[in-house]
């Protein structure tokens, strides 16, 4: 049994497979008070689940006419809208779900079989086969920088001669193509008993994988790494011992540098830890497990895990209480990073805007020294302008001053003009006057 949890600032909600149908509960939300759930009651088969960069969440599953249904929970209001991936997908065994550089691919497992589906933008690709060939054994998809890389497991060849072989092949989301890489050495199993769990991981910008192979008594730990040369490279080789009993499930994990291994041998867990910086391993723990529960919690890209985090939980932690003081480890764990999450998201709201405001600060200050500058030039304008206007006014009154001596003088001219012709009319009748007085 396998029950997802999924983790982001919106909500934490559960998904699972019940009485048949698919059921999406939400467990928190911090926009909700009582967010319900959603039953998706067409689903039949296994389903794929991941979250995008804005917080959605993702669903791929077979429903009961086999077809690929996606479905996207909205974050906010939780409202769900459902569309149909052209095709028909019979006997699918496991699908997995991947965001990649806004992107969604799916890898749709058969019993010998991988099909390849995504969505770019709103339309969903037609089902490319990746993979035909002998049986399969497990695969998993990681998102590393601009590739996304698929691990198929295949086992080759019958018992007692049975190999694990692993094939990877990455797709580039710029080219939209899937590109070979170099094959892996097998891993031998020569009895039921043995097993090999693997994982794809990335730490410090660098991509790798990691496997543990059990042969009889003996636990095996290979660590391989992506170098520049496109190659695989060895990077840990290890063994110890173990009791060689069968499992009935198991899972390994990565985590700050510790890998670990953990497996279920009918009541007991195991479990046990390599450090390749050490170079050791660590104690094999083992805790009564009376029904298994395997867990998966996935979390948004902000939180800075590359991946979902797994682990096999006792019964009795299957079904917990979410409220009160019964919540387990991971709901408190949760509402502590949505607190911190939302404290952070407040205080960089604060710094943004405070950052903001002296910009703007600094604006208006470029501005303030830009209006003096302009205020400087303009009233040093003024001025020479004042000065002009001062030196035009006097012009003026002197032209005035000139034109109204110049208009005296005229009047003058002509009141002497009229004192000279009276004076001329005088003479001119006097001598009549003398003429007819003294005739000759």
């Amino acid at each position: 049994m396998t029950r997802m949890l999924l983790s982001n600032r919106y909500h934490f909600s559960s998904l699972q497979m019940r009485d048949g149908s698919l059921l999406f509960e939400p467990q928190e939300h911090c926009l909700l008070e009582c967010p319900k759930p959603v039953i998706f009651h067409d689903a039949a088969g296994p389903f794929g689940v991941c979250q995008d960069d804005a917080h959605y969440v993702h669903l791929v599953y077979v429903n009961r006419d086999d077809q690929l249904i996606h479905v996207s929970i909205n974050p906010c209001s939780l409202q769900t809208h459902k569309r149909v991936i052209a095709g028909l997908f019979k006997h699918v065994r496991h699908i997995q779900l991947i965001n990649c550089h806004n992107q969604l691919h799916a890898v749709i497992q058969y019993h010998s079989r991988i099909e390849h589906v995504s969505l770019s933008g709103i339309h969903w690709s037609t089902a490319d086969i990746l993979y035909d060939g002998d049986e399969l054994h497990s695969l998993r998809l990681f998102s590393h920088q601009d590739h996304i890389w698929l691990c198929t497991a295949f086992i080759t060849a019958a018992p007692p001669h049975q190999q694990l072989r692993l094939l990877l092949q990455s797709f580039h989301t710029v080219s939209s193509q899937w590109l070979p890489s170099p094959s892996l050495p097998a891993a031998p199993l020569e009895s039921r008993e043995d097993f090999a769990a693997y994982e794809l991981y990335s730490v410090q910008g660098r991509f790798g994988m990691f496997l543990f192979q059990r042969i009889g008594n003996k636990l095996l730990f290979t660590a391989y790494e992506w170098n520049k040369q496109k190659e695989w490279s060895l990077t840990a080789h290890n063994q110890t011992i173990i009791p060689p009993t069968p499992a009935t499930q198991v899972i390994c994990t990565y985590d700050q540098g510790r890998y670990c291994l953990s497996w279920v041998t009918e009541d007991l867990l195991f479990r046990i830890e390599y450090s390749i910086h050490q170079e050791e391993w660590s104690e094999l723990y083992t805790t009564a497990i009376p029904c298994p529960v395997i867990w998966t919690c996935m979390y948004d890209k902000l939180l800075g895990r590359d991946g979902p985090t797994v682990w096999i939980a006792p019964d009795e932690e299957t079904t917990p209480d979410f409220t009160g003081f019964a919540a387990p480890a991971v709901i408190q764990g949760y509402r502590a990073r949505r607190e911190l999450t939302h404290s952070i998201d407040s205080a960089e709201a604060v710094i943004a805007s405070i950052a903001h405001m002296r910009e703007g600060c600094r604006t208006r200050k470029r501005e303030l020294v830009q209006l003096k500058q302009i205020q400087k030039e303009r009233q040093a304008t003024a001025d020479r302008l004042t000065e002009r206007i001062a030196a035009l006014q006097e012009e003026v009154q002197v032209r005035l001053a000139i034109q109204e001596l110049n208009e005296k003088n005229t009047l003058l001219m002509k009141k002497e003009d009229k004192i000279v012709a009276r004076s001329g009319m005088k003479e001119q009748l006097s001598r009549i006057v003398f003429k007819i007085s003294n005739p000759r």
